[in-house]
């Protein structure tokens, strides 16, 4: 199996552009840094191409003299860019004030759920929020409070509906509730109240959706309602999991889908989960992602890109769901640093039309990533997304199977040429830059991964 290069040190072809400036990977002087990885950090810490961040700023990212364009947000985090002078000084403010509070309220905390309740606007389902630290602690939240909500009715109604290959996190409940077998088998623990069903996309993610004109769905819906019956009493599902899009793959359910199963759940008193933790904060061109299937929530879960940059989470929902148990806290829950690091980070968000900018930036993105596909059919199978979020999904040619090996070697090449991307290790690119970049630098590194995949099928593979 190719390995991702873990090299002493580096030389390549020197690159030097307005963006990019890169002489060499891994500077000979940060080799005792890896040394002392190796020896104290387990290998989970070391899979990707061994950059040592300095500091980053913007969309860009340093390892000494090394400028990289950083199209992944630090996995989705930095939608406002990475050390935002108006979040950093927000930072330094409240930090220079308490650094801890425990569930004893601060102004910051107070402030930062106000905020959220109204931002979502849906008071009929949404007008709570609890302050968390990580996505899993919110989803594991989630998950608790469609099961009390159902056995609070029927002591059966506990069975939580979760599609194939989603992502909920990495906590045992969470990992239970995502669709991958295989990352929840070291819990020991069947999920007979979980429900897992085929990601309903008709061609196997193989042509290119627009999640806008996709109202198709309805009719593939009631085919799912007839498989539920069929395991189990449908009346018995306590809520439904959803990732607006599909993590590896940035690939969204048809818009008709989520509105008939909106209203199915509606028809047997479930709750519909919208996991936002990745898709959220402006990521897709909405400030939620799941508002382009216009349906409401009566849940969201939110973290990574809330703050830009500190662990946050939050858990959205009514008061009657979070009801009168005091159980629901976090040692780290009001942390009134984080909180002000996301009030900071929303405020930009908004008064920076960052949210409209990556929708707008999303159309002309979609067509020069589609006409990458065009020059390379056998390789590209399709390509998802929107606003600022993008999987390019690989294929080896003439087949159906996923090309992880080409893509681990483009996410290597693309760092030897200055840009980085994400590894998914499930045969798509990812994109997933801040949405504060300019548009000559996003020309660049679209540039930069059309000649990654050139250059890697020229050498043979």
């Amino acid at each position: 199996m190719y390995k991702l290069f873990n090299s002493i040190s580096k030389k390549i072809k020197p690159i030097h552009t307005k963006y990019r400036d890169v002489s060499y990977l891994l500077p000979i002087e940060y080799q005792e840094y890896f040394n002392r990885l190796e020896k104290y950090q387990p290998k989970s810490n070391d899979f990707l191409p061994r950059i040592i961040w300095d500091r980053a700023e913007g969309f860009q990212v340093y390892s000494g003299d090394n400028k990289f364009l950083d199209f992944t947000s630090g996995i989705f985090v930095a939608n406002c860019g990475h050390g935002n002078p108006q979040i950093v000084s927000a930072i330094q403010k409240a930090s220079e004030e308490i650094l801890h509070t425990y569930i004893y309220p601060n102004k910051y905390s107070i402030e930062l759920a106000e905020i959220l309740v109204n931002m979502v606007k849906q008071p009929n389902r949404i007008n709570k929020a609890l302050l968390l630290s990580t996505g899993s602690e919110a989803n594991e939240i989630a998950i608790k409070l469609c099961k009390v909500f159902g056995m609070k009715k029927n002591p059966d109604k506990k069975i939580i509906i979760s599609f194939d290959r989603a992502f909920h996190g990495k906590s045992a409940f969470a990992r239970l509730t995502g669709g991958n077998e295989k990352a929840h088998e070291w819990t020991g623990v069947k999920a007979n109240d979980v429900g897992f069903y085929n990601f309903p996309y008709p061609t196997d993610y193989l042509q290119n959706l627009d999640v806008e004109n996709s109202k198709f769905g309805e009719d593939l819906f009631e085919q799912y309602i007839l498989d539920f019956s069929k395991k189990f009493d449908v009346n018995n599902i306590a809520g439904f999991f959803i990732e607006p899009y599909q993590g590896w793959s940035a690939t969204f359910f048809p818009k008709g889908f989520i509105q008939r199963l909106r209203k199915f759940a509606d028809d047997i008193n479930a709750l519909v989960v919208f996991d936002e933790i990745q898709a959220g904060m402006g990521r897709c061109g909405k400030l939620l992602s799941h508002e382009y299937y216009d349906v409401e929530a009566d849940i969201i879960t939110l973290g990574k890109g809330l703050t830009s940059g500190l662990p946050l989470s939050a858990v959205l929902a009514r008061d009657e769901l979070f009801g009168d148990d005091l159980s629901y806290t976090s040692t780290h829950c009001n942390n009134p640093v984080c909180c002000a690091s996301a009030i900071a980070n929303i405020k930009y968000l908004l008064e920076n039309n960052l949210v409209e900018k990556s929708y707008i930036q999303g159309k002309w993105v979609k067509k020069e990533l589609e006409k990458i596909q065009q020059k390379y059919p056998d390789r590209i199978r399709s390509i998802q997304g929107v606003g600022s979020v993008w999987g390019i999904i690989f294929t080896k040619p003439n087949t159906d199977e996923y090309d992880i090996e080409f893509v681990d070697r483009i996410v290597d090449k693309c760092c030897e040429k200055g840009l980085l991307i994400i590894k998914t290790m499930a045969g798509s690119i990812k994109l997933g830059y801040p949405l504060i970049i300019e548009d000559n630098a996003l020309v660049e590194g679209l540039q930069v991964i059309e000649e990654a995949i050139s250059e890697l099928i020229a050498e043979g593979y």
